[in-house]
């Protein structure tokens, strides 16, 4: 998804199209890389450059570079961590990223940057210009001793030609330039970046608005408002009440959040005057953490048990609504496939829609600030994050862990104890928490690679599923399947939740469940199954496997019970216990399918690989 930052030359300030609204003038279009958010730059934002400044040179003259009196823009990039390039007065100044090597911030100066530090601060290397090519490595011993910082190359006649890179063998040639067009530049206030993108503004504001009435009109449903704590959520409650509708303002506690988001949730409903609903997933994460192990980006069962199931459970107390969110096309690949209307697999009595679907981070910034409710903003975003959720998303980067770490020392350290106990369990390395490997089920191979540098390649787990619960075996003869699992099953935890699939009978210590086309005997860590027709395998597998997963693993979190149709599922002790005489056996089957231990289980790279050797195909 390719996005443009646009820039008045005349006015010095971002823009959002193509024309100043203040002086009318044709905007310069600055091509940004695909999936990247521009976003203004805070002051937790100037002081994470001003530390980049310090670690590479020493000392801060960072106003020298990146002036504190312009207009400045953050793009993000696709890089190991987190990394910005830092725009000013319509130029690229250079990128601060967090390196992964060193855990620290550092600052790459571009050519407008390099200009600034030769000519306000002298730093840079005089070199030969002739023939100067981009790999070249320059005999320069005195800079083997700070690898990683980057100097302006200077010609003997004083003109900035190029970037270079100290490292152990020297000065490397990063860039070449032929000709540097210096950067115009002057102050700048918000006033005129707000008068400069007015009518921008205005109009997508409004079409905002007509597609949230639109759609009130048309669906006659109670609106909620899923509020975060976050900038965009904010945006989008600003909208619905231009709309002249009264939502509920939810918000869903995933016990997970940092205290400043707790009270900015209560702050805005007290300011605005909202009634306020809240659903509270307690301390379902840790409660969970012991069956499932540290969430992943490719393994994120946190998300269904701390938030969707949560919010399911509160909607369904409110009959069929329209769920309003601040979802937003340019925050992942994920959602850029997102349509502006949607339902979720996980909550059936809402209809979702993000009326902001379209805005850039610009965009929603600028909206709050022209409608003067910056004093509504969650205070973290001033504290260099640029996301508001769980502390320990396993989406965030090591460079956000460091700004909690420093916030909350107290959360944090709870948090890494635990990884730290969980990693020691399986003789995983001290570096695995250190580099926060956990984030992954599955290395990317850029994050391998990395690793191998740094010599720690064999610091990556031994298996993919962090679960308790693992498959040792599954053996096909015929028409007859064995699976074994590496723990004993809870024969009468099994059977109490066993009656969807057939009947049972518990006899000496084993359960034998019947159905049309199978017949399952549970024993000890083992299940056989023998079948009556071909095709009916692969479902039948993963019923039983899940729930032999969910008699071992489940921790009470009640999709089953909120899902069933009959009202057949109760929580006993935070068991699921199924009702014979009026469950239905319904083939919806929503107290398996809507099982977040089931779902992870059944879709865990061991289970489905032992599958597939089987020839039992998912």
């Amino acid at each position: 998804m390719q996005t443009n930052l646009f820039w008045c030359r005349e006015c010095n300030v971002p823009l959002l199209g193509e024309k100043c609204n203040n002086c009318g003038s044709s905007a310069k279009k600055i091509p940004l890389p695909p999936y990247t958010d521009p976003r203004p730059a805070f002051q937790g934002d100037f002081e994470i450059i001003r530390e980049a400044m310090v670690n590479c040179y020493g000392e801060d003259f960072t106003n020298l570079v990146v002036m504190n009196d312009r207009q400045t823009v953050l793009v993000s990039l696709h890089f190991l961590d987190q990394a910005y390039e830092i725009i000013q007065d319509s130029v690229p100044i250079g990128r601060i990223f967090f390196d992964f090597y060193t855990l620290s911030w550092r600052f790459k100066p571009l050519a407008e940057g390099c200009l600034r530090l030769w000519e306000n601060k002298s730093i840079g290397v005089r070199v030969n210009g002739n023939g100067l090519s981009e790999g070249t490595v320059l005999s320069e011993k005195s800079f083997q001793t700070m690898p990683g910082v980057f100097f302006p190359l200077v010609d003997s006649n004083g003109n900035v030609i190029g970037l270079g890179e100290s490292t152990s063998k020297g000065l490397i040639v990063n860039r070449v330039w032929k000709k540097i067009d210096r950067a115009e530049g002057y102050k700048s206030s918000l006033k005129d970046v707000l008068e400069a993108n007015e009518h921008y503004l205005t109009r997508e504001g409004s079409r905002a608005c007509r597609f949230l009435i639109h759609l009130k009109q048309r669906f006659h449903r109670p609106v909620i408002v899923s509020y975060s704590g976050g900038k965009d959520s904010l945006a989008l409650l600003l909208i619905a009440l231009k709309s002249e509708i009264e939502p509920v303002l939810f918000f869903n506690d995933t016990g997970l959040e940092m205290p400043e988001t707790i009270e900015n949730v209560e702050d805005v409903a007290s300011k605005l005057g909202l009634k306020l609903m809240v659903a509270d997933a307690g301390r379902a994460f840790w409660d969970y953490f012991e069956s499932f192990g540290p969430p992943a980006r490719d393994y994120r069962w946190c998300c269904k048990v701390c938030k969707l199931i949560p919010t399911s459970r509160a909607f369904l107390s409110q009959g069929e609504v329209l769920s309003l969110v601040g979802q937003r096309r340019l925050e992942s690949p994920e959602r850029a496939r997102s349509q502006n209307v949607w339902r979720n697999y996980w909550i059936k009595s809402a209809l979702v829609a993000s009326p902001i679907n379209d805005w850039s981070m610009l965009q929603v910034w600028l909206y709050l600030m022209m409608n003067n409710k910056i004093d509504l903003v969650n205070p973290l975003y001033f504290k260099g994050l640029d996301r508001i959720g769980c502390f320990m998303c396993p989406a965030c980067r090591i460079a956000e862990f460091k700004i909690v770490e420093k916030l909350h020392p107290d959360l944090w350290r709870n948090w890494e104890d635990k990884l730290c106990k969980w990693a020691s369990e399986r003789n995983l390395h001290r570096e695995w928490v250190l580099y926060h490997l956990w984030r992954w089920l599955k290395l990317p191979g850029k994050i391998l690679r990395s690793m191998e540098e740094l010599g720690l390649e064999g610091h990556s787990e031994n298996a993919s599923n962090r679960m308790l619960l693992k498959t040792v075996s599954i053996n096909r003869e015929k028409a007859s399947v064995t699976i074994l699992f590496n723990a004993a099953i809870p024969i009468s935890t099994f059977a109490k939740m066993a009656y969807p699939l057939g009947e049972t009978v518990l006899e000496d210590g084993s359960l034998t469940v019947s159905g049309d086309v199978f017949r399952a005997r549970v024993s000890e860590n083992k299940v056989v199954i023998d079948f009556v027709e071909e095709k009916s395998i692969k479902s039948i597998l993963n019923k039983i496997s899940g729930l032999v997963a969910k008699a071992l693993l489940c921790k009470g979190c009640g999709s089953c019970v909120d899902n069933c149709p009959v009202g057949a599922v109760k929580l006993v002790s935070k068991t699921p216990i199924v009702d014979g005489q009026l469950c239905l056996r319904c083939e919806y089957g929503a107290c398996l399918s809507k099982c977040p231990v089931v779902s992870f289980f059944i879709k865990g790279d061991g289970f489905k690989a032992l599958c597939d050797a089987q020839t039992i195909r998912y």
